[in-house]
């Protein structure tokens, strides 16, 4: 079997991926440069994270996971007829799934705001609710683009599908001569809407120039549209359960104060940026290969080769958490120290950020496992792991928040991902023994 070429999709994609980053700090540094960490500012990161949360949930790697494989296997990259007719399906059931789930979230927007921002002014609060209602048709535009964009990451485009996601930052911060005291959430919220909006019609037009019909088509009742909806449907929910421990801390933190939320959330932006590139470089590269590669190796030699792996990843977020503790004050300072984020807001953002970055040696190898656990038969353990994680967060922010304030949030959220990280290597070691895994792992590519 020849070798599949690794190298130029992986400079390509990291090089989307680091823009996208990018584009998120520089737009981050413009609302941290206009409204410090005001109301307008407050209200903005509170709606973005929940926003953010639910394209983790429903797109990315829940529609990757559930496309990319069946895609691929009725021959998506040399179009034949049966792969053409499952993109189409696939489009409309992310239709049927997500229309009902954002009207019930608009729907339930009040009592989500009163969750998320109990700490916040009435007037925040509403705020907080508003903008959300504005970002939710960006979450259905993400999803619907990410069926687009596993179909080029199957064909062997993942560079291009990669600078993709640049087009929504960068049209928010194109607002930025509009953004007024009292307008720029919903300013930013609307440029936000455009950049998904261009997303999903730039995707939509190269896949019409490649030859694919990109219109939403009936679903018929096929086993492969019932597997994408059933493994779709279950990522989902697994994304959702592992979403919730952020969640947890978004709302344990909103309690205190809103001064309190908006030093928590500029001090994750970087660390879950860098989870996110990591993420991406898996769901783009590493994770359609390993579906293209049928080396038959056994269990024992799959296991010997992913817990190499694991261990790499766990040096590489070592390295990573060393990096970000020792240069955080100098980052703060660089990147928000303007405007009117002070010099009172430095030291707690830069404080916070040291103790969030501790979560990274052991989010790397929790996600490869997640990727790798999420492609097999055993998807039930990410949910009961994600909700056991949950429990925990919760539990230690009852006891820790009252304690160390912020902190205790933050130390709470760390200890979570370290259990789940720690509970999903111990489910795919028994997945792989069990030869629970039908896709092959080849050394050609290193995790």
């Amino acid at each position: 079997m020849p070798k599949t070429g690794i190298v130029l999709p992986l400079v390509l994609s990291s090089l989307g991926s680091v823009s996208y980053g990018i584009a998120l700090f520089l737009a981050d540094i413009l609302i941290a440069y206009r409204y410090g960490t005001g109301s307008q500012a407050v209200i903005l990161q509170s709606a973005i994270i929940v926003s953010t949360l639910l394209i983790g949930m429903w797109s990315g790697g829940a529609i990757i996971g559930a496309f990319v494989p069946m895609f691929v296997r009725l021959g998506g990259d040399t179009k034949e007829a049966d792969a053409l007719a499952f993109m189409r399906s696939s489009l409309s059931v992310v239709l049927l799934v997500m229309l009902p789930l954002l009207a019930v979230t608009a729907l339930a927007t009040p009592h989500i705001t009163a969750f998320l921002a109990s700490g916040f002014t009435p007037q925040e609060r509403a705020g907080v609710g508003d903008t959300l209602l504005l970002l939710l048709p960006m979450v259905l535009m993400h999803c619907l683009a990410y069926v687009y964009y596993s179909v080029m990451i199957s064909i062997g485009r993942p560079g291009f599908a990669n600078f993709m996601p640049l087009l929504i930052p960068v049209a928010a911060m194109a607002s930025f001569p509009l953004w007024g005291a009292s307008n720029g959430s919903t300013v930013i919220a609307l440029g936000y809407n455009f950049g998904a909006f261009c997303m999903l019609v730039v995707l939509a037009f190269k896949l019409k120039n490649l030859g694919f019909s990109v219109l939403p088509a009936r679903p018929y009742a096929t086993q492969e549209n019932a597997d994408f909806t059933r493994i779709y449907l279950v990522s989902s929910l697994a994304y959702a359960a592992l979403a919730g421990v952020l969640i947890v801390s978004q709302a344990t933190v909103a309690r205190l104060s809103s001064t309190d939320f908006a030093h928590f959330s500029y001090a994750i932006k970087l660390v879950l940026l860098g989870t996110a590139f990591y993420t991406s470089i898996l769901n783009s590269v590493v994770f359609p290969k390993l579906t293209k590669i049928l080396l038959h190796l056994k269990p024992e030699e799959q296991w010997q080769l992913i817990a190499r792996s694991l261990a790499g990843s766990f040096v590489l977020g070592s390295v990573a958490t060393a990096f970000l503790y020792l240069s955080s004050e100098l980052i703060v300072e660089l990147l928000y120290f303007r405007g009117d984020f002070s010099a009172a807001d430095v030291a707690p953002v830069s404080h916070l950020q040291k103790l969030f970055a501790l979560q990274i040696p052991f989010y790397f190898p929790g996600m490869l496992c997640w990727r790798l656990l999420n492609n097999s038969t055993s998807t039930t353990p990410l949910v009961i792991i994600s909700t056991l994680a949950i429990l925990m967060n919760a539990a230690l922010s009852w006891y820790l928040v009252p304690i160390y304030q912020v902190e205790g949030g933050v130390m709470a959220y760390v200890a979570a991902i370290a259990l789940w990280s720690a509970l999903l290597t111990v489910a795919l070691r028994w997945t792989v023994l069990n030869s629970k895994i039908p896709m092959k792992i080849s050394d050609e590519i290193e995790l």
